[in-house]
């Protein structure tokens, strides 16, 4: 039996992280699909303390920025032989595009956080050795700047119970 532990990284934290449309892609949506042999479970990244990652044989990371406890826990996985995945579905992790985040342009952050943000996606990118995106634009992306990587696409999908009538 494989399984896959699915951990988010929205901001609106660990009870709420499932009103995160990108949340809901990239973390909830993959749990739903069913695939025999293949458990999945989804948390938020402040609940992981309380799992026991040994059950898992891969974790997959959606939108993590860098944190001291980002790398401990990367580094507990690796000690344990279990493959840790970072999702990207935006191009967050592109410092070049910090001043085109539609959060900056919307005057809601200042710039120099604006780059800030994106220079804590791009350091924790850099901390994956395997990668999954949504598109192939941001594969294209992230090969350019992580080239070391293996980096596969993942499109979106959605739960069979949303087109059953």
């Amino acid at each position: 039996m494989k399984k896959s532990l699915y951990i988010s990284h929205s901001k609106r934290g660990g009870i709420h992280y499932y009103l995160d449309a990108s949340a809901r892609y990239r973390c909830i949506f993959p749990c739903e699909y069913n695939e025999e042999g293949h458990t999945k479970h989804c948390i938020h990244f402040n609940q992981i303390d309380h799992i026991d990652l040994s059950n898992y044989q891969t974790v997959i990371f959606h939108r993590p920025s860098i944190s001291l406890k980002l790398k401990k826990t990367l580094k507990n996985l690796k000690r344990l032989n279990i493959k840790a995945v970072v999702d990207f579905d935006d191009l967050l992790f592109a410092p070049q595009y910090a001043l085109l985040n539609p959060t900056y342009l919307s005057g809601n952050v200042s710039g120099s956080y604006a780059k800030r943000a994106i220079n804590k996606y791009y350091k924790a990118l850099m901390l994956f050795e395997f990668v999954q995106t949504s598109t192939e634009p941001l594969t294209e992306h992230v090969k350019a700047i992580h080239p070391n990587c293996s980096v596969e696409t993942h499109y979106n999908m959605i739960p069979s119970r949303w087109t059953e009538l």
